[in-house]
């Protein structure tokens, strides 16, 4: 592993990592190692992630959703912190109403942009 490394959390059953635990520890490894060499050996889960390919209507709707929902949430804490930053008059519960309906509406228009514009460009090729 490279001299950068990242932290991957996972939940899992008490019988899992009881299980995990004692594997690594009678074979003197650590947990990192055997997750890694899990999932990136000749039988691991990530083997060919490189070769992974999805069919177009596919990539639309995951890139749709990604974009959509991203915005969506930066819409909705945007609004909401300048509403009360601005109106501190303003009901919480208020506040919540209007910052959801910008994060939905947001959501939902950027959605339909970004579907509507990789179906144009995977039309064209």
């Amino acid at each position: 592993m490279g001299s950068k490394s990242s932290v991957i959390s996972a939940r899992v059953s008490p019988e899992l990592k009881s299980d995990l635990t004692a594997y690594c520890k009678a074979k003197n490894v650590a947990v990192s190692r055997v997750i890694q060499d899990g999932l990136t050996s000749n039988t691991g889960l990530l083997k060919d992630l490189d070769n992974v390919s999805m069919d177009n209507s596919t990539f639309t709707m995951i890139s749709s959703l990604a974009g959509g929902s991203t915005l969506g949430i930066l819409a909705y804490k945007g609004v909401k912190n300048a509403i009360e930053s601005k109106r501190p008059d303003i009901e919480p519960h208020k506040i919540e109403v209007y910052s959801s309906m910008a994060g939905v509406i947001v959501a939902l228009l950027v959605g339909v942009g970004i579907n509507s514009l990789v179906k144009a460009l995977s039309d064209n090729d």
